[in-house]
């Protein structure tokens, strides 16, 4: 299934959340929401397979902050639900994600 996108909480080998984050990939997701890089690394070594997306509670507002999230290997940036349209069409086009 291409384009499915799951968010959980994975806390490492042996904990109910690896499983989630393992078993994500095997449904066929191929990118997990993550809301900070502590987590994005644990998905990173338990599912090293699955895209990364930040998630609005990143508070991503600016181009520079995509561009950042883009340098740390992010594939999609889900931006902060207070910008408004003309905001996120300026951050969308300086992004290179």
């Amino acid at each position: 299934m291409e384009g499915l996108a799951f968010q959980r909480f994975p806390l490492g080998a042996g904990h109910p959340g690896h499983v989630r984050a393992d078993g994500g990939r095997a449904a066929g997701a191929d990118a997990v929401i993550v809301d900070d890089l502590a987590t994005a690394q644990l998905v990173r070594s338990i599912a090293p397979g699955l895209r990364l997306h930040g998630s609005t509670q990143m508070s991503i507002h600016t181009a520079e902050g995509a561009k950042m999230l883009a340098k740390l290997g992010y594939s999609r940036a889900i931006l902060a639900r207070e910008l408004s349209l003309a905001e996120i069409e300026a951050v969308v086009k300086a992004s290179p994600i």
